[in-house]
C-alpha cells in the first residue's frame, strides 16, 4: 500500500507558486494582471503558465458589464494578439478614434436623409413600405 501511495504522490505537483503582476489600468478603471503560475514536479521539469486577466473597477458589476466596456486595444492584448500591453496614450488615442468615426457614421446618416427627402419632393422616389411593391405609388411629375 505504501508503494502505491508513493506512487501516486509521486505524479502530484511537490510546489506552486503563482505570482500576479499589474502591467496596466484603463480610464474606466479596469485593471489588467499577468498572473504566472509555475508548478514544480517532483521527478519532471517546471511548468509555467501564463494567464492574462481584468479586474474590473469597483463601480462595475457583472450585470453592467459589456464587451464595449474594454478599450480594443487591452482586449487585443487580453487575447494575446499584441504581447505588449497598451499605454495610456494609445488607448486615448483609439477612442479618439472611434468618437471620430461614430460622428462620421452619424453625419453621413444625416446627408442620406436629406438627399432621400429632396428626391421624394422632386418625385423621383416614392415612400412606400419595405417588400410592398405598389406600382401607383409613383408617377413622376409632367404627366
Amino acid at each position: 500500500m505504501k508503494r502505491l501511495w508513493l506512487g501516486i504522490t509521486s505524479w502530484l505537483p511537490s510546489s506552486r507558486r503563482i505570482t500576479q503582476r499589474l502591467v496596466g489600468e484603463d480610464p474606466a478603471g479596469n485593471k489588467y494582471y499577468l498572473v504566472e503560475t509555475e508548478i514544480k514536479w517532483e521527478n519532471f521539469e517546471t511548468k509555467k503558465k501564463v494567464r492574462r486577466i481584468m479586474v474590473p473597477s469597483g463601480s462595475c458589476s457583472e450585470e453592467d458589464y459589456t464587451p464595449e466596456s474594454i478599450a480594443p486595444e487591452w482586449d487585443a492584448w487580453i487575447r494575446g494578439r499584441r504581447n505588449e500591453p497598451p499605454k495610456l496614450q494609445e488607448v486615448q488615442q483609439g477612442a479618439a478614434r472611434q468618437q471620430l468615426f461614430w460622428k462620421r457614421g452619424q453625419d453621413a446618416n444625416e446627408r442620406e436623409q436629406e438627399r432621400s427627402e429632396r428626391e421624394f419632393q422632386e418625385g423621383l422616389i416614392s415612400r412606400q413600405r419595405p417588400g410592398a411593391f405598389e406600382p401607383e405609388a409613383w408617377k413622376p411629375k409632367g404627366k
